[in-house]
């Protein structure tokens, strides 16, 4: 059983990656599809009153990252409109609260940050001026740290600082 959700949500977090790379959009339902299955591996390896104080953690960090974001756009004379509409789309937004409820609480801010760097260096390298595929380039991201674990035996759940 451990083994089909590990292969499904590798394929849902590919799927994500290939649409946005290709079509800078993703189909709605991927993301619920990506959030149960990662769900059912974080099931297995934490238990429901972890998961709830961790999930608690992560949405605020997400919380105040978005706050934070959108002062820092409202600075720059950018409305809350255009900063959805042009700078981050839903797809994006899903994305994060998927990977915001699935991670363990130490792991989630990790890759949020070091996700968003690279996104950021692959811009300017890579899309130069064009959008910027984020929620497929951190679903290859998060794939990536999916695959270490029979990889090299690197374990998401393990790396909990807090416990």
């Amino acid at each position: 059983m451990y083994a089909f959700l590990y292969i499904s949500v590798l394929a849902v977090l590919m799927l994500i990656f290939y649409q946005d790379m290709r079509y800078r959009g993703v189909s709605w339902f991927l993301f619920p599809a990506a959030l149960l299955l990662l769900l059912g591996i974080s099931f297995t390896e934490r238990s429901l009153g972890v998961f709830w104080n961790e999930s608690l953690l992560n949405l605020s960090f997400l919380g105040i990252q978005m706050l934070l974001l959108t002062v820092w756009f409202h600075f720059k004379k950018v409305s809350l409109r255009e900063l959805w509409k042009n700078y981050i789309g839903l797809g994006d937004l899903l994305f994060f609260l998927v990977a915001a409820l699935a991670l363990p609480f130490p792991v989630f801010p990790l890759f949020m940050v070091f996700s968003l760097v690279l996104s950021v260096v692959l811009a300017l390298v890579v899309f130069r001026g064009k959008t910027v595929p984020l929620a497929g380039l951190q679903s290859l991201f998060l794939a990536l740290l999916y695959v270490m674990k029979p990889l090299v035996g690197f374990d998401l759940y393990q790396l909990n600082l807090m416990y």
